[in-house]
């Protein structure tokens, strides 16, 4: 399945406009699960669907997907797919962690001199991230426990695919 190893990774921008790429450490499991997701979300987005060359004012039917051809993407999130190693866990840096922008997966192939980035972008909403100021209370067989700690869930959806060197989405507005 696609994204079966990929890492998960966190794309931050911070308040000057630039852009910092974080490793989301995860156990394995977990990593399954959200790499699942993510897979699924993409086939949800793409597949089966009749692909329309953006153009800014055509809006996508349900069967459809816009895409942009030789999109460019950001040097970091590529290196961040090619080494995953060598990307910096997410964690707090000066008492607070780094907004989170989008949440990401993707894999690389190489084709003699040829690599190919396949990648896939959840944007990460407000509501995603789990109130400190709340008490947030999980299930555990039959009662309910209070946690207070730092956390934030992953949706079933994915805004954007990047596809070689092109980008699929059904709205440019949540994709950019």
């Amino acid at each position: 399945k696609m994204f079966d190893n990929a890492s998960v990774m966190i794309l931050s921008v911070d308040y000057r406009g630039k852009i910092n790429i974080y490793k989301l450490s995860v156990d394995r499991t977990t990593q399954q699960k959200i790499t699942s997701i993510f897979s699924q979300a993409k086939s949800d987005l793409v597949d089966n669907k009749k692909a329309i060359p953006f153009d800014g004012t055509y809006k996508p039917e349900k069967n459809e997907f816009l895409y942009i051809s030789d999109f460019k993407l950001d040097d970091k999130i590529m290196d961040a797919i090619r080494n995953p190693i060598s990307i910096d866990d997410y964690r707090i840096i000066n008492n607070s962690f780094p907004n989170i922008k989008a949440i990401f997966v993707g894999e690389r192939q190489e084709d003699k001199e040829l690599e190919s980035f396949y990648i896939v972008f959840q944007l990460f909403r407000k509501e995603q991230r789990l109130s400190r100021g709340w008490l947030n209370l999980f299930f555990n067989n039959t009662t309910f426990t209070a946690n207070d700690k730092f956390g934030f869930s992953i949706s079933d959806t994915v805004e954007c695919y990047y596809n070689k060197n092109r980008l699929e989405f059904q709205s440019f507005y949540f994709a950019r």
